[in-house]
């Protein structure tokens, strides 16, 4: 029996593909449930095995794009939090690290009070 690709294979390839599927594992999805050989997938489906991950990871990027731009959306701070680390670069602080001093003056020629606040770390002392 000779396979005749259909469009609604070459759309399951590149889906398959673009999840993460092995070419075995389309190749036994394609023609359900008698599946083809990989060399018959390979054949027929050379340029959706090729660039099925590069076609889905576009189809995420344009969703994760369009709520993170839709100030109406109730996901739009995340989305845009995420887009803003993973595509600009941006980072949370390390808190932990944090060192705060404030200088209360002193009453009448007195020396000034001086506090230190140092988030997220112990002093050896207070062990």
């Amino acid at each position: 029996m000779v396979f005749e690709p259909k469009p609604e294979h070459r759309q399951l390839v590149v889906l398959l593909r673009g999840v993460g599927y092995t070419e075995e594992q389309v190749a036994k999805l394609i023609n359900w449930p008698q599946g083809i050989d990989p060399k018959t997938l390979r054949k027929h489906f050379g340029e959706e095995l090729e660039h099925g991950d590069i076609f889905a990871h576009a189809q995420v990027a344009k969703t994760l794009f369009s709520v993170a731009t839709d100030k109406t959306h109730k996901n739009v701070v995340t989305a845009g939090i995420f887009y803003l680390k993973a595509r600009a670069g941006w980072r949370d602080q390390d808190a932990r690290s944090a060192v705060g001093k404030v200088e209360v003056p002193g009453k009448d020629g007195e020396a000034p009070v001086v506090f230190t606040l140092k988030i997220g770390e112990r002093d050896a002392a207070d062990d």
